[in-house]
């Protein structure tokens, strides 16, 4: 996601600004490279990062994969070692170049307060990140009053991290379209919170809602790629800087959990 917002983000400003200066030079051989870092964790999966170079620019405006980096994942409970490994993520469809040969995160005791990530690079780049563990979000219950779903669900123990997102995609189609929302509900004081969310699919699809529990820097990365994109589209808009909880980098690492159900939509 990241990955492809930058480059419909600052490719077309590079050739809007060549445009109106016929006498603009770039010289993006002295930029340093930017590395990109991506990695959401969550329970019962594997540990995933994504990490690429964002302004190493050739003819075609490639974009590199940043290949044999030393990436750990660390706890006051364990230490994990990512490995360098390409493949795509079925589910999200996003690239990731970095996982864990195991395959869970959940633990039969209590999850750690904190994750952090320490990544080297082969060329000495150093960067890091630490994410806070919050509680598992749980759906109580769901009513459908077309053209909106009201969606039940428990409050977040951590007053820093009540925010939310709510990811709809319609399983009728072949290819199912997705729809992300996001929600800061920290005035929310109630054990039992509550969103109602739009419908944008035809009666009688089948949608499968999943309702996710985020961090505040997972939230504010969301939101700044929403504006960034935004301010893409509209050549008025102020441009915005992405918010980033990644030292010596650009991206975000953090934790979420998640539940999620499948409905017909019925008025």
């Amino acid at each position: 996601m990241l990955i492809r917002l930058f480059i419909f983000v600052l490719y077309p400003l590079v050739c809007t600004s060549c445009l109106l200066n016929d006498k603009l030079e770039l010289d993006w051989e002295n930029q340093e490279p930017l590395l990109v870092v991506e990695s959401y964790l969550t329970p019962d999966q594997p540990y995933e990062l994504s990490m690429v170079e964002s302004n190493q620019f050739s003819q075609d405006f490639d974009l590199l994969l940043v290949e044999d980096a030393t990436v750990y994942v660390r706890s006051d409970k364990e230490e994990r070692r990512l490995w360098n490994i390409l493949y795509e993520n079925k589910e999200t469809k996003s690239l990731i170049n970095y996982t864990s040969t195991q395959d869970t995160l959940l633990y039969e005791n209590e999850l750690p307060k904190t994750y952090n990530l320490e990544i080297e690079t082969k060329e000495g780049n150093k960067l890091k990140a630490s994410t806070e563990t919050i509680n598992q979000v749980k759906i109580y219950k769901y009513e459908v009053n077309y053209p909106t779903i009201k969606v039940w669900f428990n409050n977040a123990e951590n007053v820093n991290h009540r925010y939310y997102s709510v990811r709809m995609a319609n399983l009728s189609d072949t290819n199912p379209s997705i729809k992300n929302s996001y929600f800061n509900l920290s005035s929310g004081e109630n054990d039992t919170l509550s969103l109602e969310i739009p419908i944008e699919y035809p009666e009688s699809s089948e949608i499968q809602l999943r309702l996710s529990h985020l961090t505040k820097e997972h939230f504010d990365f969301q939101q700044s790629v929403l504006q960034a994109r935004s301010a893409n589209v509209d050549p008025f808009a102020i441009p915005t800087q992405i918010k980033s909880n990644i030292s010596g980098g650009t991206g975000i690492f953090t934790y979420y959990t998640f539940d999620e159900v499948t409905l017909t939509l019925k008025k």
